[in-house]
């Protein structure tokens, strides 16, 4: 089984993006008050670093989310620039455990956080119906 992370987690981290920009837009009065016009130099410096993570670099992040179950082995793979494979044995998951956001609940995702020997593995925002069919499919394969 492969799965990918919600369609709807590029708007989630959107959404805490433009949160960011907020709090950029009020940093940038506050610098404009203390050191007058080179506090405009603020915003116009990153702005188009938030454009480009916005229409580019959240989009490949998403992209390069991939979470493969097969074999007895959970394969997870995501990274844009530097990609990091994780290969763990399903007989090697201790505890699993699913958190959601307010945000979370409202967009119909879920984080699936896998506990193993030494670390942890996290299964971000995961469509809610895939994540409810993977945590049977675990809670069926533990009974037999």
């Amino acid at each position: 089984m492969q799965l990918r992370i919600s369609p709807k987690a590029l708007l989630l981290w959107r959404i805490y993006l433009t949160a960011a920009l907020v709090v950029m837009c009020a940093l940038s009065v506050v610098l404009i008050k203390l050191i007058g016009a080179l506090g405009v130099l603020f915003p116009l410096l990153l702005l188009p670093v938030m454009v480009w993570t916005y229409q580019y670099y959240l989009p490949a992040l998403w992209r390069s989310h991939q979470y493969i179950f097969e074999d007895g082995q959970i394969v997870v793979k995501r990274g844009v620039y530097q990609r990091t494979v994780r290969t763990v044995l399903t007989e090697a998951v201790l505890m699993r455990e699913t958190r959601r956001t307010p945000l979370e609940i409202v967009l119909g995702m879920t984080t699936v956080v896998l506990h193993v020997a030494g670390g942890r593995i996290v299964l971000n925002q995961l469509p809610y119906e895939d994540a409810v069919h993977l945590v049977e499919q675990w809670e069926s394969q533990v009974k037999s």
